[in-house]
């Protein structure tokens, strides 16, 4: 048609349109309205007083003027396929869309939601996309390590107990100390401990991020530094010296007071730090008291691993007594590559069940020291010594067919080796 207008005739020329037009801001519809009388408007007449619309002849000339009064130049041409009218076809489809929409009211009130259709289509209500207010996003408080803690105006936490060890990691890298004004389940405030500091931060639970949130947070102290922080219990402590441990397993309560004093801004005293260092280590090294009964799985790998040793194990009822080890790959070197010259000797355990630790020594072709054996007893005695010279000689044969000789520094000892041999 002319003036770039197109005739919607169906469904598929309904959806094209609105796949052509998508994304316009304004699309400009005209509508012809079927008349059974229409009427012709000349030009030169009065169109004031004309409420209806014209529809001019097939083969004259003239306006068409709309219910605003407003005109609109057109030609009719003789060719159908410029865009001749028929008004019967127009009353012919306004009855059957009639039709079909008495069957639709029909169907919708038969059907099982009994939902009611008007007879009159009314105006389709769109919501605008620039209406739709998105929901603002907040920052999300992931753990981070020390020195890189940050708190800010409307974070979110999964938890309360997540956000007060974010707020405890984010004052002492700081080096400031605080109290809690409020916390129960729901809400937390905390403020500093200094009368005439601002700082303060407030946490609750918010409906819209369904996650707690910060809503007061007045950042910023003006109180100073301290390094004798309350806030650094021994559990904070410990915690703080688990990945040193890893890294230095002898690692003095000298050298974990000079690593907290500047790494981490905070002043401990001897036996706080004493309690974490213990701490500390339980947590890296596990419970002694846990590994003590795993000994029969640990005898049972040795023997499968290393065929040929000899594993000995004494209990008292349920309870850990002594345990001698001699693994078949020291006995043979021994054998094969070290001096017949054996030494004798034990020492203290400082571990936390104590007891002692025996030990026979030899030296190899670099003149370095080659262990043969080793138990560990309760206290060294006249019984424990016994018990253990006796496994070793049977571990490396008679000492008078090879020639072993023994060196030792205990009179007790001595006087064992003079009754056994």
């Amino acid at each position: 048609m002319e003036y770039g207008l197109r005739p919607l005739s169906g469904d598929n020329d309904c959806i094209e349109l609105m796949n052509i037009c998508f994304g316009k801001e304004e699309v400009h519809f005209f509508v012809e309205h079927p008349l059974d009388d229409p009427t012709i408007v000349e030009d030169g007449a009065d169109t004031s007083s004309s409420e209806s619309v014209q529809v001019q002849d097939v083969k004259g000339k003239g306006k068409v003027v709309d219910e605003g009064n407003d005109c609109v130049e057109a030609e009719a041409e003789d060719s159908e396929s410029d865009g001749d009218i028929d008004i019967n076809m127009f009353e012919s489809e306004n009855e059957e869309g009639q039709g079909s929409r008495a069957a639709d009211n029909q169907y919708s009130s038969e059907g099982e939601n009994d939902s009611w259709v008007s007879e009159e289509l009314g105006e389709l209500v769109c919501s605008d996309p620039e209406d739709v207010r998105p929901r603002k996003k907040y920052a999300t408080y992931h753990p981070a390590p020390f020195g890189r803690v940050f708190l800010q105006l409307g974070m979110e936490f999964p938890s309360l107990g997540v956000f007060k060890r974010a707020v405890k990691d984010y004052s002492m890298q700081i080096g400031r100390t605080y109290r809690y004004v409020k916390n129960d389940k729901t809400r937390v405030r905390a403020e500093c401990l200094e009368e005439n500091c601002d700082w303060l931060i407030y946490c609750s639970w918010s409906p819209e991020t369904n996650s707690y949130q910060v809503k007061s947070f007045q950042e910023g102290h003006s109180c100073a530094m301290r390094f004798n922080n309350k806030q650094a219990n021994c559990e904070w402590v410990a915690e703080q010296m688990v990945p040193e441990i890893r890294a230095h397993p002898r690692m003095t309560k000298d050298e974990a007071f000079e690593f907290l004093k500047t790494q981490r801004n905070v002043h401990v005293k001897d036996g706080k730090l004493f309690r974490a260092l213990r701490a500390a280590r339980k947590t890296v090294e596990g419970s002694e008291r846990k590994q003590y009964a795993n000994l029969k799985k640990y005898i049972k790998v040795l023997k499968e691993r290393n065929k040929g040793s000899t594993v000995a194990l004494g209990t008292r009822g349920n309870t850990f007594d002594r345990l001698y080890i001699c693994l078949a790959a020291c006995k043979q070197g021994f054998k094969e590559g070290c001096r017949p010259l054996i030494g004798l000797d034990g020492c203290f355990l400082k571990g936390y069940y104590g007891g002692q630790l025996l030990s026979a020594v030899a030296m190899d072709g670099n003149n370095a020291f080659f262990v043969i054996a080793y138990a560990i007893v309760e206290s060294e005695s006249k019984d424990t010594w016994s018990w253990f010279l006796q496994l070793l000689l049977g571990d490396i044969g008679d000492y008078k067919e090879h020639g072993y000789n023994f060196i030792t520094d205990q009179q007790k000892v001595s006087y064992v080796l003079v009754l056994f041999l």
